[in-house]
C-alpha cells in the first residue's frame, strides 16, 4: 500500500523524505480471523469445513494466508502521525489517499 510514496526512507502517507538517523512513526496494522468467541455445534462445523474446502480449492498459499492473517506496516512523519491519532478511526484508504 502506498509503495510510490514510501518505503524505508519516506512518510507513506505524504511522501517526504526521512533524513538518515531522524525520528520517523511505525504504525503497525495487525487484521486477523476471529471466530467472536461463539462455540459452533457440530453440525455447523461440518458445513464450515465442506466451505472451507471449497474456498480452499480455488485459491492460492497467499490468498489462504491473508484470510487469516495480515499486518501492514506504514512509517510517517510527525505530521502525518499528528493527523492519524487525531481521527484513528479514520478508514486507512482516505487517510493515505484522500478518498
Amino acid at each position: 500500500m502506498c509503495a510510490e510514496l514510501g518505503g524505508p526512507g519516506r512518510c507513506h502517507r505524504c511522501g517526504v523524505e526521512f533524513p538518515e538517523g531522524s525520528v520517523r512513526y511505525k504504525v503497525e496494522v495487525r487484521v486477523t480471523a476471529d471466530t467472536g468467541g461463539e462455540l459452533a455445534t457440530v453440525e455447523d462445523l461440518e458445513k464450515e469445513l465442506d466451505n472451507l474446502i471449497k474456498v480452499i480449492e480455488g485459491k492460492d498459499e497467499k490468498e489462504l494466508e491473508q484470510d487469516v492473517h495480515t499486518e501492514l506496516t506504514f512509517h510517517l512523519c510527525r505530521a502525518c502521525r499528528d493527523e492519524y491519532l487525531s481521527s484513528p478511526d479514520m478508514p486507512l484508504d482516505r487517510f493515505f489517499f484522500g478518498s
